[in-house]
């Protein structure tokens, strides 16, 4: 007999027990198990105490009522404890979860998920068109060192890559303007002249609506996208504010020096090296090498080029701003200088669901990159609750 089936047995011990087998086998395993003995001892002691009890006596009923409220208290502290452990398990996950996508989106945790597009770009270049490097002796042969290699190269034949001694930052400046007019033709023009007086363009224009002329008509609305040089930009913006009525403004400045110049760095690399291909053609003897050589330098063109078409647009518009105008056509004093509640309620709310979206994207992100070390936590935390099982089972027995 086991500890499990003795304590099983021990309540009925010894009126409750018919067979003679079972209770003799309940009294062998005492003897030889000190633990079940001294249960086996109290049962008996109890039992000895409860016979000398007047059975005539009559227990009150507040003590009866006590005792028994203490049961079903004791009986239900389990259930209530087990949904407690659940709902705080459950709090935990969840704040773990958002915590952990906060902290991806700072950069805090897989920095490398959060690297920008030039970067990203940065890095591809080099894979895109892996470079040969010339040996004018020896022919040419893949490179085993990549960009080290080929700037060892580049260095060998004075070809080396220039490095300005101050870098001026490259800046690049966008503004908005919302205006609301009930003169819309007048305020087109005195837009036009002003982007001409200042030097700029129109880069984009469209106009939809029709005028409030026009029975049933809702109004005209324009959008358009300037290129005003730097030089003007606050004299254009000026003047663009005393136009109609402004109801939005905005005005940002991004600094690219960083990726500008690397992308003007990897640009003089390329460059270099078609150079160095060209010279290596001129000495090419077998047509399989000058079909190779000229396949590599219509790639590293086509490289270049690209380089150089970013840099362009870049340099552009580093010289001039891009300015985006709204005007929207309004009836006779409907023209107002303030957004209502409800729009602005519209605008927060989808403002809100749009930002709700990308975190849940996030959030997904996050649980992909962190599934290995979920998935080991998940197996530490089982061990545990396995090892703390098994120790409470040796203590019962």
């Amino acid at each position: 007999m086991k500890c499990e089936e003795f304590l099983a047995h021990l309540p009925s011990y010894p009126d409750g027990i018919q067979d003679m087998r079972l209770l003799g086998e309940l009294r062998k395993h005492a003897a030889e198990c000190p633990i079940c003995e001294a249960r086996l001892s109290q049962q008996e002691t109890m039992l000895a105490a409860l016979g000398v009890l007047d059975d005539t006596l009559e227990v009150p009923d507040a003590f009866a009522k006590g005792w028994r409220g203490a049961v079903r208290q004791e009986g239900n502290s389990a259930p209530h404890v087990r949904r407690w452990q659940g709902w705080a398990l459950a709090a935990v996950a969840v704040l773990t979860l958002f915590a952990g996508t906060s902290l991806m989106r700072s950069g805090i945790l897989f920095p490398e998920n959060t690297q920008t597009q030039e970067m990203a770009y940065g890095y591809a270049d080099y894979d895109m068109a892996a470079p040969y490097v010339m040996q004018l002796d020896e022919g040419y042969a893949p490179a085993a060192e990549g960009e080290a290699m080929l700037f060892k190269a580049a260095a060998s034949t004075g070809m080396g890559f220039s490095e300005p001694a101050a870098r001026e930052r490259v800046i690049l400046h966008t503004a908005s303007v919302t205006i609301q007019t009930e003169r819309y033709d007048e305020d087109m023009r005195r837009l036009e002249a002003l982007l001409q007086e200042n030097g700029g363009w129109t880069e984009y224009q469209s106009v939809y609506g029709e005028p409030f002329s026009q029975p049933e008509a809702t109004g005209r609305t324009a959008s358009m996208t300037l290129r005003v040089p730097m030089n003007a930009l606050d004299r254009f913006l000026s003047g663009a504010n005393e136009i109609g009525r402004v109801t939005g403004s905005e005005k940002t400045a991004q600094d690219i020096s960083e990726s500008y110049y690397d992308t003007k760095a990897r640009l003089e690399m390329y460059q270099t090296q078609r150079a160095r291909l060209m010279e290596l053609l001129s000495r090419a003897e077998s047509m399989a090498d000058i079909i190779e050589i000229e396949a590599r330098t219509s790639e590293i063109q086509y490289t270049i080029e690209s380089l150089q078409s970013t840099l362009n647009s870049w340099n552009s518009r580093a010289e001039s701003a891009v300015v985006t105008i709204y005007v929207t056509e309004v009836g006779p004093g409907e023209t107002r200088t303030s957004v209502t509640f409800p729009e602005r309620l519209a605008a927060a709310v989808g403002d809100s669901l749009r930002q709700a979206w990308v975190f849940l994207q996030d959030m997904v992100m996050f649980l992909v990159m962190a599934a290995p070390y979920l998935a080991a936590m998940v197996v530490v935390l089982i061990f545990g609750i396995l090892l703390q099982r098994r120790r409470k089972k040796n203590d019962r027995r």
